[in-house]
């Protein structure tokens, strides 16, 4: 991996800092991509919009977008920094108690935020049975997952693009409301070639009355 565009921003609700270095991987990719539009890969940049800040004393969500940039700093800063690299901290790393206490939080306010959290927590809900075929949620988790997917059907009140009409179908299948899976992906007109393939294979879980999450294409 080569870094790139590096920045040092900061907490809005503190100053503690982060440096937010992306980064540009010259090997090959391999990657797995999965129906509820998560992607696992040895090299793919993990998606920082949403941070829990470190800094034990504040421990707030907040949207990277928000952070404040820090211009300039001082060589001394520079050869003892004082961050902390965000590239593990992005919603895909954080805990799901993490995303949950987060829809309590201020963060959660608005219904755009609402659903990234909900999002994030669907995908780390379905990495515990997500490579496993032969495992099951327990009772608990699979509550929580149905729970999760039903009040994402509801914030998705406004479909777009092929890929929301796709995403919302998925939920719709995840949450064992087959009918309603398939009906949405029959409204579907004019999809690529790309969202055609994965709205079949949705299509065609949900007549099987298959309800998990599955591994839809591998790039190796």
């Amino acid at each position: 991996m080569s870094p790139t565009n590096f920045k040092i921003i900061s907490c809005p609700h503190c100053e503690q800092l982060y440096e937010n270095a992306s980064n540009v991987s010259l090997s090959i990719r391999e990657e797995d991509y999965y129906s509820d539009g998560y992607v696992s890969s040895i090299s793919y940049l993990k998606i920082r919009s949403i941070l829990k800040c470190v800094n034990a004393a504040c421990g707030k969500i907040f949207n990277i977008n928000e952070a404040k940039e820090v211009p300039k700093m001082g060589l001394d800063e520079l050869f003892d920094p004082k961050w902390v690299n965000i590239f593990r901290l992005g919603g895909y790393e954080m805990e799901a108690e993490d995303l949950e206490a987060a829809l309590n939080s201020e963060y959660c306010k608005t219904a755009v935020n609402e659903k990234k959290v909900r999002t994030f927590l669907l995908w780390k809900y379905n990495n515990s049975i997500r490579k496993a075929v032969e495992t099951e949620f327990s009772p608990e988790i699979k509550q929580k997952a149905l729970a999760n997917g039903e009040k994402l059907i509801v914030l998705l009140d406004e479909l777009t693009i092929v890929q929301d009409y796709i995403f919302k179908a998925e939920l719709y299948r995840e949450c064992g409301q087959f009918d309603e899976c398939i009906n949405l992906l029959l409204a579907i007109k004019n999809e690529s070639g790309k969202e055609r393939i994965v709205k079949e294979k949705i299509f065609s879980a949900a007549k099987l009355k298959y309800d998990r999450v599955f591994c839809m294409a591998y790039f190796r």
